[in-house]
């Protein structure tokens, strides 16, 4: 899992945790991005494991449309103390999983927090989103220099708009493909 935008999302979170800002600190207007790589170790080889992944990424979005449920029914779910303890909790369990002191900046990017606080967001504004799954991406699909991070690989992006002719860029994959260049 990673991050399209914001790109200072990360730089949010700790500001936030920091008490320098209140929630909501993602504008209703901003355009939010994830994106999913299946197969990252290795390019997917059957049928039985794309159906498994497609089974994956159907599960991310059930989970993900379920939190989205539970934060509108929640009236703490828009307190900033409320989700600053649910934050400093999360870097708790990261630094005992992790037996180190200097984990705050792994807290800021870290993949829960991150999805947790773009739901959070998406639910507070009342945003449509959308999911699109593409692949096993095959070589006519993929830019030459990005083939090896993608070729074989299955991928699903999800923005906080409501189909993919809805984003501002030519293709939802635009920009996955300028992170990875990058």
């Amino acid at each position: 899992m990673g991050l399209l935008f914001p790109e200072d999302l990360p730089e949010r979170i700790k500001a936030f945790l920091a008490g320098e800002k209140d929630f909501p600190y993602i504008s209703k207007d901003e355009i939010v991005g994830l994106f999913y790589i299946f197969g990252k170790q290795k390019r997917i080889s059957s049928g039985i494991e794309t159906a498994q992944i497609l089974q994956l990424c159907g599960k991310t979005v059930r989970d993900f449309d379920k939190a989205i449920a539970q934060y509108k029914t929640n009236a703490l779910s828009t307190d900033s103390d409320f989700t600053r303890s649910k934050y400093l909790r999360r870097q708790l369990q990261i630094t005992v999983e992790m037996k180190e002191r200097s984990t705050s900046e792994k807290l800021y990017k870290d993949p829960i927090i991150i999805t947790d606080s773009i739901i959070q967001h998406i639910s507070f504004h009342n945003e449509k989103y959308f999911f699109q799954v593409y692949g096993p991406l095959k070589e006519q699909e993929v830019v030459r220099d990005l083939h090896m991070s993608l070729l074989g690989r299955v991928v699903m992006v999800g923005f906080n708009r409501e189909s993919e002719k809805s984003v501002p860029f030519a293709h939802p994959l635009i920009p996955l493909f300028t992170r990875l260049r990058k």
